[in-house]
């Protein structure tokens, strides 16, 4: 698939792929990379699909490098009240 294609997908679309566990892809990273890449070709009109999208990435499975990335102290505040909304915080941080 090209980028363009993916970053013109439907959040729905998006979605379904991502939960599908047989994806081609070489490590979770893309995966992560990927759905950055989507959030940024729209921040403002897929921000409100990104928590349902968050819960596919298998956030254990991310190097130690993109994990410390999206753990960085100053994101870590009063706005987050569980683990999940700490995460979206972060994520959207990362995109912008």
């Amino acid at each position: 698939m090209h980028n363009q294609e993916f970053v013109s997908m439907p959040a729905n679309e998006v979605a379904k792929l991502l939960a599908n566990d047989s994806l081609n892809v070489m490590n979770e990273e893309m995966v992560f990379h990927a759905l950055v890449l989507w959030a940024k070709h729209d921040v403002a009109a897929r921000k409100k699909h990104l928590s349902k999208l968050l819960v596919h990435i298998k956030l254990p499975l991310l190097s130690p490098q993109v994990r410390s990335a999206t753990r960085q102290p100053s994101v870590i505040h009063q706005r987050c009240h569980s683990m999940s909304s700490c995460i979206l915080h972060c994520f959207l941080i990362i995109v912008g």
